[in-house]
């Protein structure tokens, strides 16, 4: 519609006028009286805080204008003489663009044109308002502002990559690292720095960047040749109507040495642990062979079969009997850990009978609880039947946790035993009113060789090999446990089993 207001000729102000314009139309007289408001005239000075009838039909627009051009308005000023020149014919149209002065501030173009080719002559004067397009211009430049203060100040390089690999637009950051000046970094093209990925897969992976982002690893080429580790993450944008691959381009290179650097430790830390283990079950095999041996021979020289032995010799071999058995164990404990750890520890899966074995291992260590008075109460899920796991593991483990409890509750104490059906696990707890364990020790308690207290261990003996094992047969098995405690009231320990 303004295009066709501004290309065709009015003979005369009237109705015609109306179906052409929507815009605020003033007809001035060739003395620059108004001959013809338009109604939205009438709301554009309503809406700009100004007398109405100051600028009705008969007024003297170009008076009004010299008025204010005298209280130093040099906008008023211009618009009288813009006026006046298209009147006289010095310019065939005159075009200028103003603020309103109300709270809202609009924004408006006069665009004035004669309505006759006769010198002096009428002219049209029609304001159009552009507020909405001002606004819509500021917000824009307000995002490109924000989007080039982000831009050049980003602690990361950015780079503009258009379809063809070639650079539109690079921030400082990504300059320096490849070594270029900013002015060279724009004559680039990606695979002038990409040192992983051939020309044809980076253009490839251009033209299949879409809006969701990507994030991979690359190397890049630097100016003077050094390849540096770099993490990318890419997506689409459209910039002046056109389609680019923005990169976020960050040198990872420390990491990676640092990761390299962990790697090789890592490694060197389980070649050392190979090496341990090795040697443990290497001197376990030597030391198992000559105490079975003193185990034997003590058992049978207590029977009987070598003589008679008096009372200072039996209890001399007892001695030697009872020691050997107490090493023997620790010697088993230490070989069974070290094939765990080397991953040399099979399982030998079975169905049996989880109620069964609960009862056979309590039957085993009911004799220690005995002798402290101790009560063992059982509690079994009835629908927890048989599972498959291996049943030697999982013996030791409840009598680890089961003789533990016995050892470190005091005399008239009571220990539970409760297995539960959740879901597909077996959940078994071993809860005693025993001596407990401080907070900061719980993290202590799975580790091997690890004691709580040198004071305990001379009391209560133990190498700490017992819940190392325990916890290595849970997992295993896929299973978890833990422990809560608390000191002088006792503690929970609580393992998982896939049903």
């Amino acid at each position: 519609m303004s295009s066709k207001t501004e290309n065709f000729s009015i003979p005369l102000p009237g109705e015609n006028l109306r179906e052409y314009c929507e815009d605020s139309i003033v007809v001035l007289s060739p003395e620059g009286i108004i001959t013809y408001a338009h109604e939205n005239w009438q709301e554009l000075i309503e809406n700009n805080y100004l007398d109405p009838k100051r600028y009705a039909e008969g007024t003297d627009y170009l008076k009004i204008c010299d008025e204010a051009s005298v209280k130093e308005s040099e906008e008023a000023a211009a618009l009288a003489k813009g006026i006046r020149d298209v009147i006289n014919g010095k310019m065939k149209k005159f075009k200028f663009q103003f603020s309103s002065h109300d709270p809202d501030e609009k924004h408006c173009i006069l665009k004035i044109h004669p309505l006759s080719q006769n010198c002096p002559t009428s002219v049209i004067l029609r304001y159009v308002d552009i507020t909405q397009k001002k606004e819509k211009e500021k917000k824009i430049e307000d995002e490109i502002s924000t989007w080039r203060m982000l831009f050049e100040q980003s602690l990361d390089g950015l780079v503009l990559i258009d379809q063809n690999g070639k650079v539109f637009k690079a921030n400082q950051k990504f300059a320096e690292m490849l070594g270029y000046s900013l002015e060279e970094t724009h004559e680039l093209h990606i695979w002038d720095w990409d040192a992983f990925f051939s020309r044809e897969h980076l253009l490839d992976m251009i033209k299949r960047t879409g809006n969701k982002k990507i994030i991979t690893e690359t190397c890049h080429r630097r100016k003077d040749g050094s390849l540096i580790n770099v993490e990318i993450q890419g997506s689409s944008v459209i910039f002046e109507e056109n389609k680019f691959s923005f990169c976020v381009c960050r040198d990872i290179t420390d990491r990676k040495q640092a990761e390299e650097i962990l790697l090789h430790a890592k490694l060197i830390a389980e070649s050392a642990n190979r090496s341990k283990g090795e040697f443990l079950a290497t001197i376990s095999h030597e030391l198992r062979t000559p105490l079975n041996s003193i185990i034997g021979f003590s058992d049978m020289m207590l029977t009987g079969t070598a003589g008679n032995l008096n009372e200072k010799q039996t209890k001399y071999l007892y001695n030697i009997s009872n020691s050997g058995q107490h090493l023997l164990a620790l010697i088993n404990d230490i070989l069974d850990l070290s094939k765990v750890e080397a991953g040399k520890m099979e399982l030998d899966l079975e169905y049996f009978s989880i109620p069964d074995v609960i009862k056979q291992v309590k039957a085993i260590t009911e004799p220690l609880a005995l002798k402290k008075n101790i009560d063992i109460d059982v509690d079994i899920d009835p629908e927890i039947d048989s599972i498959k796991a291996d049943r030697t593991k999982f013996c030791q483990i409840l009598y680890n946790l089961i003789s533990n409890a016995i050892k470190f509750t005091p005399d008239n104490g009571r220990i539970e035993i409760t297995a539960k059906h959740i879901g597909n696990i077996i959940e078994i707890s071993v809860k005693d009113t025993g001596i407990g364990i401080a907070m900061n020790d719980l993290n202590k308690l799975f580790q091997p060789f690890k004691q709580i207290n040198p004071y305990m261990t001379r009391q209560y003996g133990g190498t700490g090999l017992g819940l190392a094992l325990v916890k290595k047969y849970v997992e295993m098995h896929g299973g978890k446990i833990w422990v809560t405690s608390e000191v002088g009231k006792g503690s929970k320990f609580t393992f998982t089993i896939r049903y």
